[in-house]
């Protein structure tokens, strides 16, 4: 609000939205998440001096006239959400095309081999949280489980409540579990000089190895180098799992689109 205020650009309503509704408080997990919202909530009303409308948290999409309309009554009339929004129903069809819980779980067993598991998707639709369950489960099933990500705003670390770092470490309290964040810059800076170095001893001349490092200072090198790290580790054989908690999709599908 600072911010635009130096823009000319005023306030005169704040809307704080995807509040947990009360009935959702009977669930641990949603209950917590309310009282950790009631804390945000007390500090707008002392810091933000302005009229303030809420919205809960709704249980389906809003897509189309009907739920805009729906959504509209609980909004500007003060109708109850419980008893106005209709969320959707999963369609039989679509029903019979979700997989088994035991099937994910066959999926994600290594059996014996070596099992790689991607996580995807856009940014917050919970990859990290996924994949920080799944790494978990993996390793309490007695499977050495890496995970890690390239992801520049992951949170593996405030999932798990253990530090991660820069280098693959044990995850505190979690047997057969590692973790690690794959920094791109630094990986670019590493990926730099490995690969300068190698021309330098193969005898380039220096006027090729200017021309490499102009190239290597390109954008796309921390998402090379980001990649390569990760080849790397998922490479090395004492792993039976490794759990790739991705970028969001674009970023991702951007990386596995380059040539090498």
């Amino acid at each position: 609000i600072d911010e635009l205020s130096k823009l000319a650009i005023h306030n005169y309503r704040l809307i704080v939205n995807s509040i947990i509704p009360p009935e959702a408080g009977q669930n641990a997990l949603f209950a917590a998440r309310a009282a950790m919202q009631a804390q945000y909530l007390k500090k707008i009303e002392a810091v933000l001096p302005y009229p303030t409308q809420r919205m809960t948290l709704l249980d389906g999409e809003i897509k189309g006239v009907q739920r805009l309309s729906q959504v509209a009554k609980i909004f500007f009339d003060g109708n109850s959400a419980a008893n106005t929004f209709v969320a959707e129903n999963v369609q039989p069809q679509l029903a019979a095309l979700i997989t088994p819980l035991a099937d994910v779980r066959a999926r994600l067993q290594p059996n014996g081999h070596h099992r790689t598991v991607f996580f995807a998707g856009k940014g917050g639709v919970g990859k990290t949280v996924a994949s920080c369950i799944t790494a978990v489960w993996l390793a309490r099933q007695g499977h050495k489980t890496l995970l890690l990500t390239t992801d520049p705003a992951a949170h593996l670390g405030d999932v798990l409540d253990a530090p991660v770092g820069d280098e693959i470490a044990p995850v505190t309290g979690q047997p057969n579990l590692w973790a690690v964040k794959i920094d791109p810059k630094a990986a670019a800076e590493t990926y730099k000089e490995r690969i300068l170095e190698d021309a330098r001893r193969r005898g380039r001349p220096e006027s090729a190895i200017a021309t490499m490092e102009e190239e290597l200072n390109s954008p796309c090198t921390e998402e090379m180098a980001a990649f390569d790290k990760f080849i790397e580790y998922a490479s090395e054989v004492e792993w039976e799992s490794v759990d790739f908690d991705t970028a969001p999709t674009g970023h991702t599908l951007h990386m596995l689109e380059l040539p090498m």
